[in-house]
C-alpha cells in the first residue's frame, strides 16, 4: 500500500527581506498555454493579429498561488504548510518592479529587482526549507540560496558530516572513529524514540477513558480509501486506510460481513456460548474481569465442502471464511492459507444500561506478540473483528496508542495487523480494547490468523503462549527423565535395592510431572 501524499513543511526566512512563496500550479500553466498557442492560430489571419507568447504568464491568474496567509513571510520568521509530493514552490524576495502595480510573480525568473528560487516537495518526512543570502548588506539576484533538508537527506547529511570528522592522513578513513561516533548519534536517536514511546504509554490509558466515554465521537478519519474486489461475491468493497506502518496496519473495510453469514454464524455458534476467557502466563486461558463478554466457537467446514450432508450455514461460513482469507492476503505479504487456522469466534456483549459498574467490555489488550520482537512460527500475525449486531450506545473499538477510535456499522469490520515483513512484531500499536456496552446488544465474529500453522500442525497444536504443545511434550520428558536418573542415582547410592527402582519407574510414568515428590514419597 502506498502512503498518502500530503506532507507538512516548513519554510524559514533568514534573509532580511520579506520573501513571498507561491505554488506553481503546473495544471494552470499548461492549460494557459495551450488556450494561447489555439487562441494565436485562430486569430493569425486576422488584420490586427499580434501574437502573444505562451510562455508569458502575466494574465494567468491561477498559475502562482500565494501561500503566505499574512502576504509576505517576514525576516527570521516560519511559516508552517501542508502540501503535497511533488508540488513546486517559487520563492522570492518581495519587490517592486517596472509595473506600476508592483510585484507581480508572473514576471519572468530573470528580473534582477526579485531574487528567486525553487523548491519541491520530496516524499519523506521533516521537510524544511531554509531561504538565506550569502551578504545581508547585498542582496543580490543570484545570492538566494534556497536549502531543502528532509529525514533522509539530514540522515545523510550526518553520516558525511562524520565520515568527513574520521579522515586521517591521506584520505583513510578511520573506522573506529567511525563506529564510535555512529554510536553516540544512534543512541541520541534511540533515546528519543524511548522517550516518544514512554509518553504514548503515558497517554494511551487517559485516551482510552475519554474516548469510550464520549457516545459521540465518530470514527477517526482515515489516511485513505482503496477499494478491495471481493471475488466471494464479486462486489467493490471500500477499505478506510487508518493506520499503515510497516509492522501495524488498521483498517475500517464497510460491508464486509453479508446478514445471512450473521445468521449462520450466529445460529452455530448460540447454543455454545460461554464465559469468553483470556491467555494466562502458562499457556493455558482464564476467565478475568478485564474481558466481561461471552465466546463461542464456530468451525470452518472445510472437509464437507461438496459432500453430502453439507449445510447452507457450512457454506456461508465457508465463504466468510475465504473472504477474511483473501482480504488479509492482499494488504499483506502473509500468504495464509485457511488450513490450520484458529475457528471463527463468536462474540457477544450485552448492554446493561449506564448504571452497570461492571459493563460489558475488553480492556486494552494485544492479540499477537505486541513488544517488537522477533515473529514466533505458529503465532498470530493478523486479526478481523466483524459486526453483526452493532449496540445503540458504547462498544466502539479502541486503539488507543494509536489515536484511533472506530464506531462499529453493522456488517463492517476492523482489520489489523501486527507483523512486518522484517519479521518484527509490532510495538503496540495496535493494542486495542472494546468499548463499555451501555446500551443494546453487540455481536461481533472475529478471526485471528496465524502464519507457521498447517493441516499437520493446525492451530490447536499450539498453546496460548504460541509454543508448539510437541515441544512442550518433549521437554517435560527429558526434564522427568534427567530427574529420574538423579534421583535414583542418589537413592542406589543410599543402598536402595532394584524392587524400590521399579516402583519409582511406574510411578514416574504415571505422573509424568510432579517427579520430585514422587520421589520424594519414597525416602
Amino acid at each position: 500500500m502506498k502512503r498518502k501524499s500530503d506532507r507538512p513543511i516548513s519554510i524559514r526566512n533568514k534573509t532580511n527581506k520579506m520573501i513571498l512563496v507561491f505554488w506553481i500550479n503546473e495544471r494552470a500553466i499548461a492549460y494557459h498555454k495551450q488556450a494561447i498557442i489555439a487562441s494565436n492560430k485562430k486569430n493569425q489571419g486576422s488584420p490586427s493579429y499580434s501574437r502573444v507568447d505562451p510562455n508569458d504568464m502575466s494574465t494567468c491568474s491561477d498559475c502562482y498561488i500565494s501561500q503566505i496567509a499574512d502576504d509576505a513571510l517576514y525576516p527570521k520568521s516560519t511559516q508552517h504548510l501542508n502540501s503535497f509530493v511533488g508540488h513546486r514552490f517559487q520563492v522570492r524576495q518581495k519587490c517592486y518592479g517596472d509595473s506600476s502595480d508592483g510585484f507581480d510573480p508572473r514576471k519572468a525568473d530573470n528580473d534582477v529587482n526579485c531574487p528567486v528560487g525553487y523548491f519541491t516537495v520530496s516524499e519523506n518526512d521533516s521537510q524544511m526549507v531554509t531561504i538565506s543570502v550569502n551578504n545581508l548588506e547585498e542582496f543580490r539576484f543570484d545570492d538566494l540560496n534556497v536549502e531543502f533538508e528532509d529525514d533522509v537527506s539530514r540522515t545523510r547529511g550526518d553520516v558525511n558530516t562524520i565520515i568527513a570528522s574520521c579522515m586521517g592522513d591521506n584520505d583513510n578513513l578511520n573506522p573506529s572513529c567511525v563506529q564510535e561516533k555512529m554510536g553516540v548519534k544512534l543512541q541520541e536517536v534511540q533515546a528519543e524514540l524511548e522517550y516518544a514511546e514512554n509518553l504514548r504509554k503515558t497517554f494511551a490509558p487517559m485516551i482510552e477513558n475519554y474516548t469510550c466515554a464520549d457516545f459521540e465521537m465518530p470514527t477517526t478519519k482515515a489516511l485513505r480509501s482503496e477499494v478491495f474486489l471481493d471475488e466471494t461475491t464479486g462486489q467493490k468493497l471500500q477499505a478506510d486506510v487508518l493506520v499503515d506502518r510497516e509492522r501495524s496496519k488498521i483498517h475500517f473495510v464497510h460491508s464486509f460481513i453479508t446478514a445471512d453469514e450473521c445468521a449462520a454464524v450466529i445460529a452455530e455458534g448460540t447454543k455454545d456460548l460461554h464465559q469468553a476467557t483470556v491467555a494466562d502466563s502458562k499457556g493455558g486461558s482464564e476467565a478475568t474481569p478485564n474481558r466481561k463478554a461471552k465466546q463461542a466457537g464456530i468451525k470452518v467446514r472445510w472437509d464437507a465442502q461438496g459432500k453430502p450432508g453439507d449445510t447452507p450455514n457450512n457454506i456461508l461460513i465457508r465463504r466468510l471464511s475465504q473472504r477474511v482469507h483473501n482480504y488479509v492476503n492482499h494488504v499483506t505479504n502473509f500468504g495464509l492459507s485457511p488450513e490450520g487456522q484458529e475457528d471463527l469466534m463468536l462474540i457477544t456483549y450485552e448492554g446493561r444500561g449506564a448504571g452497570d459498574k461492571e459493563p460489558d467490555r475488553y480492556m486494552p489488550h494485544c492479540d499477537g506478540e505486541c513488544k517488537g520482537e522477533e515473529f514466533v512460527d505458529g503465532n498470530r500475525v493478523a486479526t478481523i473483528v466483524m459486526y453483526c449486531d452493532v449496540p445503540e450506545v458504547g462498544g466502539a473499538t479502541n486503539f488507543a496508542q494509536s489515536n484511533i477510535h472506530v464506531v462499529p456499522t453493522q456488517g463492517g469490520a476492523s482489520f489489523f495487523s501486527y507483523r512486518g515483513s522484517d519479521n518484527i512484531m509490532d510495538k503496540q500499536l495496535t493494542e486495542h480494547s472494546g468499548c463499555p456496552v451501555i446500551k443494546g446488544g453487540k455481536k461481533i465474529v472475529t478471526q485471528w490468523l496465524r502464519k507457521g500453522v498447517s493441516k499437520e500442525e493446525p492451530w490447536s497444536a499450539f498453546n496460548t503462549n504460541g509454543v508448539k504443545a510437541s515441544v512442550i511434550k518433549k521437554l517435560q520428558k527429558e526434564e522427568a527423565d534427567r530427574m529420574k536418573e538423579l534421583e535414583l542415582e542418589r537413592l542406589r547410592g543410599g543402598g536402595v535395592d532394584s524392587e524400590v527402582e521399579v516402583e519409582v519407574e511406574v510411578e514416574v510414568k504415571k505422573m509424568g510431572v510432579g517427579i520430585m515428590d514422587t520421589i520424594k514419597s519414597y525416602l
